[in-house]
């Protein structure tokens, strides 16, 4: 992320799932390749996470040794960032939920210092 380069990235804006076998291989995100392996990785692989069209992330599974993701595995990957999608847009739905009803108890409150104060106003 720090790059605005590599595979999470890539599939972020795509909304596809990226796959890299060997990072020492090619020359696709020099940065990103630098710093996974200068921490030991060797592959990686990316999924989206997405409600329907819109992407709201991407989840990565790295690898120390090179190769490709098993289907299988690639399979359960996307599963997961599909339950983490839900758990993130649910999240984010209580979060709006809770600001409106704040937002609505404070118009709430202010409308009956307001008629109180018509009140007081009408009875001058």
């Amino acid at each position: 992320m720090q790059a605005e380069e590599g595979p999470c990235v890539e599939c972020f804006r795509t909304g596809r799932p990226v796959s890299v076998a060997n990072l020492a291989v090619g020359d696709r995100w020099p940065r990103f390749t630098e710093a996974a392996a200068a921490v030991g990785f060797a592959a990686v692989h990316a999924v989206p996470m997405r409600l329907r069209e819109q992407v709201i992330g991407a989840l990565n599974f790295f690898d120390v040794t090179p190769g490709s993701l098993d289907p299988a595995k690639l399979h359960s990957g996307q599963a997961l960032a599909d339950v983490a999608t839900i758990g993130l847009l649910q999240e984010r739905a209580i979060r709006r939920r809770d600001v409106l009803t704040e937002q609505l108890q404070a118009a709430l409150n202010s409308r009956i210092v307001i008629e109180q104060a018509k009140g007081v106003l009408a009875e001058r």
